[in-house]
């Protein structure tokens, strides 16, 4: 799971506009002393996630939502007395597709990241706004 969400936050960093909390996550997924902090940084998140929301900022949203979900994985990996949801790594996998069709990212371009496409459920093309 670690090697998949670092190639994801390597893929999508040239392609979101807010890189700030996606770097402090491709950071963290490779220093297991840093995964405590993951706690906080999905706090972090979560307050530029409700502030794309109100702002109606769907690609933003997508993007923040998968950083939210990646974020609790990595915290649950230190397996504290008080985790997030068991199923944070799940998610992690769900929502990255998301992140695609919102953003500017065409399916070619992914890859070796492609055939992951048709498991989790992604579009077939990048969308451009809210149908």
């Amino acid at each position: 799971m670690l090697r998949q969400m670092q190639e994801l936050f390597e893929f999508f960093g040239p392609h979101v506009r807010d890189t700030e909390t996606l770097d402090r996550l491709r950071t963290m997924v490779k220093d297991r002393g840093a995964w405590l902090k993951a706690h906080h940084l999905f706090d972090h998140i979560r307050h530029k996630t409700l502030r794309a929301e109100k702002a109606n900022d769907v690609p933003a949203l997508a993007q923040y939502m998968f950083e939210e979900v990646c974020a609790k994985a990595l915290f649950n990996l230190t397996h504290s007395n008080a985790p997030f949801d068991a199923d944070s790594a799940y998610w992690c996998r769900m929502h990255w597709p998301s992140l695609a069709c919102w953003g500017s990212i065409r399916w070619s371009s992914f890859g070796s990241l492609h055939p992951l496409i048709d498991i989790a459920g992604g579009c077939s093309e990048p969308l451009r706004g809210l149908a």
